[in-house]
């Protein structure tokens, strides 16, 4: 789900580079951020307090975090376990 087209990208081409200059050390500003981005779509979003949006929220993290896994932690414990050996 977050593999979404270029064209779309696009539109949020702002906010990112915001972002690219913003400083973002602990996991609470991380949080804290995330948060904020999860109320602007429920107060952008028709029917903001409603079952359908919050499921949305989350399988848009659900879908954020499987390719976080897919893509940066999976193969960074598979160098790992590469270098170091396995546990089983």
């Amino acid at each position: 789900m977050p593999y979404i087209p270029q064209e779309n990208r696009k539109k949020h081409k702002f906010l990112l580079q915001m972002l690219n200059s913003a400083i973002i050390d602990n996991p609470a500003d991380l949080s804290f951020l995330i948060t904020r981005i999860m109320r602007r779509y429920i107060i952008g979003h028709d029917h903001p307090f409603c079952w359908d949006t919050y499921s949305d929220i989350l399988k848009a993290l659900d879908a954020a975090r499987e390719a976080f896994m897919e893509d940066v932690y999976r193969p960074h414990e598979r160098g790992k376990k590469k270098e170091n050996g396995g546990v089983f």
